[in-house]
């Protein structure tokens, strides 16, 4: 048996009452849980907790259930998400799913695989359905990989002769993100990363603006990152990143 918690509490001067009004507008509980192994194959999670294996999902608040069986791992998830205005509890966003993944260690690297697929409610209506995969890659000596492909399996279409709106469940690509990252010494390391998303919609959430969601076309964007340590406990990092939009004649620009 064990726990993990990650909690946050911040407020501004002479700003209690934000506060007093909801405490969740102060108190972020971003990790939560306990978990009993019942061997070393079978463990059980309840309570609010992000799993590295499904990170797509963000948090869960509910019940996580995983096996594993030699190089495989399969697990089942059920609860809710957190809300989406202060990160409380909501018991409306019910939110369910599975997932599959695969490790290989070898004396080179690591591999981890998963896919994994996702039904996200609101007040009973499915406000979100989707697939995803994930891999991490550690194979190639000082070279890291990772990568992530998203699919919508549920839209709504707008029909422009009568504005209604009827279903699509054909998968649509929605979210791909690529990085590597390469050791140049072991001081030095440097890292460069590749995403397009188009807009996630969530159709019950954001209803009453779907119109203006539909109609936004994908961002895309690069980011450079190089980190140095010239000693123990110290490093220094620099990086710098550029998103763009077709529909937005200002792209995004970044250095820090």
């Amino acid at each position: 048996l064990s726990g993990e918690a990650y909690i946050s509490f911040a407020h501004k001067l002479n700003e209690w009452d934000v506060v007093k009004a909801n405490i969740f507008n102060g108190l972020k509980i971003y990790n939560l849980a306990f978990s009993y192994s019942f061997n070393a194959n079978n463990t059980l999670w309840a309570g609010r907790r992000i799993n590295n294996r499904i990170s797509n999902v963000g948090a869960v608040d509910g019940i996580q259930y995983e096996t594993k069986l030699k190089s495989f791992t399969a697990g089942i998830f059920a609860g809710t998400r957190p809300d989406y205005t202060d990160y409380s509890f909501n018991a409306k966003l019910l939110q369910y799913g599975a997932y599959l993944s695969h490790d290989l260690n070898t004396a080179k690297g690591n591999m981890q695989s998963t896919v994994a697929f996702v039904e996200q409610k609101n007040n009973g209506f499915t406000d979100r359905r989707f697939a995803y995969f994930q891999h991490s890659n550690a194979l190639l000596t000082k070279l890291y990989f990772f990568g992530s492909v998203e699919f919508d399996l549920y839209k709504k279409v707008l029909n422009v002769q009568d504005s209604s709106y009827s279903q699509d469940t054909k998968p649509s690509l929605s979210n791909v993100y690529i990085s590597l990252r390469y050791k140049i010494c072991k001081q030095l390391s440097a890292s460069l990363s590749y995403s397009t998303r188009q807009n996630v919609i969530y159709y019950e959430t954001y209803k009453t603006f779907l119109d203006q969601l539909l109609a936004m076309a994908s961002t895309q964007g690069y980011s450079l990152q190089l980190n140095y340590r010239p000693f123990k406990n110290f490093s220094v990092g620099v990086n710098g990143g550029y998103r763009f939009s077709k529909q937005d004649a200002n792209p995004s620009k970044n250095l820090y």
